[in-house]
């Protein structure tokens, strides 16, 4: 496997953000002003004095190199076709100039599937500015593998490396290079590579054993109604087995079987149970959606395009870094080689799709509060005796255990293996995509407080959704018991939740000049050591006093719905919408419906376009827009769930 060097919080989207602005920034208006100097097209390796004095290995194995460059031997012409060489786009950003690694490292191959053997190994040494603050210009050099990245420097700073390039690179510190070299596993990745390695052998056994016992008719199934879950109500429902019906109709045949049936052991009840629970087939049903019923559909488009509208934005994002093999990251900066296209594309109407790509994750919220209002007053119908004690239980403890355990094995998997997930060139993290405080940090994860902290000293930076939600999940009962005591004092807390929302993202974006959101870099006027957009992060983005106005539209949401429901008598779960007759002030009500929903969506996607084509809004505009954008763009989802679920949508 390869070893990277770079730092793995620059793999959070927020991170990357201010590091493409200020490079890109400063490569358009300060690129004229590089001092280049190329003495010939290809780079070379002087034969010098130095070298033969110092008889190491590494001295020894670049000696042997340049004898046979100048000889023109093929696999001393091979590494050095393998060095980066001065590419085009230089205009747009591209100063990645890395070389090819594959090339460095293999041996060369003919047409007829001969090797060029050559008499040492070869690898790809990467070195990087360190005296730029903002723009990192990126070289690969193709050394012999005996050289490590002191005495490389050194040869380079004595020139006895001749190297074409950036003067600044001279006199290269000894952070200002890295070489790429074979990682292999650890203890923790072993370990972890056998825990997931049982549990995957366990549930094929347990497949296995299913049908073999099903086909022998040994292995009985469960006869009670099989408990599914859907996902979007978060509700049991109930659907039989094909199994079980056979069941019941072999013992209305053979009533002349005995009553007394014959004991089963409680081992092998306990193996049953066990097969079943790890079967694949057993838990087929759980995907199954055939039987589902058709509640609340429209909430299936909201999150698939959602969904959608996250992926392509991040698409947009990472694309800012990864491009065409010519990337080096080290010491948490990400580059480009175009990527003052991405900036000329966002001076355009349809990239503010793109930009306003946050406003997905709201809609999440509003759906996470509908659905937690609206299942907790139907299961309040369907069982009229409910505890609150087993209430909180039942809202604490299962959704914790539901979960955490799976959120556990993939944050075992980021810190430990993901290290080994990449190969192959310079792009992928040393120590995976995790940072180095992971291992100390991850049990905020597993608390659901890693919101609270620095995200660049966290796990898994992107899960900061699930923290928040289950925070939301926490206090959301506040508003349940309240609201199903006296919906007027429960609309009182939802309204708090939203004025806490408004009030604690005014008072902090205009405190700390975030006016610009989460692309506050492109705008700032602070030092170079400034970090905007991840101060922004840090204190609004993630905190959930900055984010529950959303979810608590979606808790008034989720009454207002189950009112509504309530009031068609419709408690039939596969008969639930409301069929009424569709009269011209039906018609003309739901079209303004409609006409202001769509007005407050298209205004928070495209109120911020004058910052991008030359008529920036003033601050006090820019502080309303993150303060109310996320409020409105609830109001106006809400509005079409209202409309959908009532029937006219479309």
């Amino acid at each position: 496997m390869i070893k990277f060097g770079i730092k793995a919080e620059s793999l959070s989207s927020i991170n990357l953000i201010p590091k493409i602005i200020a490079n890109a920034r400063f490569v358009q208006e300060n690129f004229v002003d590089f001092n280049m100097e190329f003495n010939q097209t290809l780079p070379w390796i002087k034969l010098d004095p130095k070298l033969n004095s110092n008889e190491s290995n590494c001295s020894r194995d670049i000696a042997l190199l340049t004898r046979d460059l100048v000889s023109k031997q093929t696999w001393a012409l091979k590494t050095l076709d393998a060095w980066g060489k001065l590419p085009s786009g230089i205009m747009q950003g591209n100063i990645f100039w890395i070389g090819s690694t594959y090339e460095c490292e293999h041996h060369l191959r003919g047409l007829n599937n001969t090797v060029v053997e050559q008499p040492i190994r070869t690898r790809t040494c990467i070195i990087s500015s360190t005296q730029s603050i903002t723009v990192r210009p990126i070289y690969g050099i193709c050394v012999p593998q005996s050289c490590n990245e002191n005495e490389l420097i050194n040869y380079i700073n004595q020139h006895a490396i001749r190297i074409p390039f950036i003067k600044n690179f001279i006199n290269l510190k000894n952070d200002s290079m890295h070489c790429l070299d074979q990682r292999s596993y650890d203890a923790n990745a072993i370990l972890t590579i056998v825990f997931l390695s049982v549990i995957a052998f366990l549930i094929l056994v347990a497949t296995g054993m299913h049908i073999a016992y099903r086909h022998k008719h040994v292995l009985k199934m469960d006869e009670t109604p099989a408990t599914t879950y859907e996902p979007i109500l978060s509700r049991t429902t109930t659907a039989v087995s094909t199994s079980q019906t056979q069941s019941s109709a072999n013992e209305q045949e053979n009533e002349a079987t005995p009553l007394i049936a014959r004991p089963q052991h409680a081992a092998d009840s306990m193996a049953q149970n066990l097969i079943n629970c790890c079967s694949l087939i057993s838990s087929y049903p759980i995907l199954n959606r055939e039987h589902q019923p058709k509640i609340l559909s429209c909430l299936n488009g909201i999150r698939v395009l959602s969904l959608w509208w996250i992926i392509i934005g991040h698409t947009f994002l990472y694309a800012a870094y990864y491009s065409e093999n010519n990337l080096f990251v080290k010491h948490n900066y990400f580059n480009l080689d175009n990527v003052l296209t991405i900036f000329n594309w966002s001076r355009q109407l349809w990239f503010q799709i793109i930009v306003q790509g946050v406003l997905s994750v709201d809609s999440f919220f509003v759906l996470s509060g509908l659905l937690t209002t609206f299942i907790f007053f139907v299961m309040k119908v369907e069982n009229e005796r409910v505890s609150i004690g087993k209430f909180l239980l039942n809202h604490y403890v299962y959704r914790y255990i539901r979960y955490t355990v799976f959120y556990a094995i993939i944050l075992l998997i980021h810190i430990n293996l993901s290290s080994y997930l990449g190969q192959g060139g310079p792009v992928y993290p040393v120590n995976g995509s995790e940072t180095s405080t992971c291992r100390q940090t991850w049990w905020r994860n597993l608390l659901y407080i890693n919101n609270f902290f620095d995200m660049k000293t966290g796990c898994m930076p992107i899960t900061w959704f699930l923290a928040v939600y289950m925070q939301f999940h926490w206090i959301s009962p506040l508003y349940l018991l309240t609201v199903s005591w006296n919906w007027v004092f429960g609309m009182l807390v939802a309204v708090a939740f939203i004025l806490v929302d408004i009030i604690t993202t005014a008072v902090i974006v205009s405190k700390n000049n975030y006016d610009h959101g989460i692309f506050g870099e492109m705008y700032s006027t602070r030092t170079n050591g400034s970090d905007t957009t991840h101060d922004y992060s840090n204190d609004v983005y993630i905190k959930p006093w900055c984010r529950i106005a959303p979810y608590a539209v979606g808790l008034i949401l989720g009454y207002v719905l189950y009112e509504i429901y309530k009031r068609a008598n419709a408690f039939s779960w596969d008969s639930l919408l409301p069929q009424t007759r569709v009269t011209r002030f039906n018609r003309v009500k739901y079209i303004i419906a409609w006409l202001c929903a769509l007005t407050l969506l298209v205004l928070c996607i495209f109120g911020t376009y004058g910052d991008f084509n030359g008529h920036p809004l003033n601050r006090s505009e820019r502080i309303a827009f993150l303060t109310l954008s996320r409020l409105a763009w609830a109001i106006g989802l809400g509005i079409v769930i209202v409309i959908c679920f009532t029937g006219y949508g479309g």
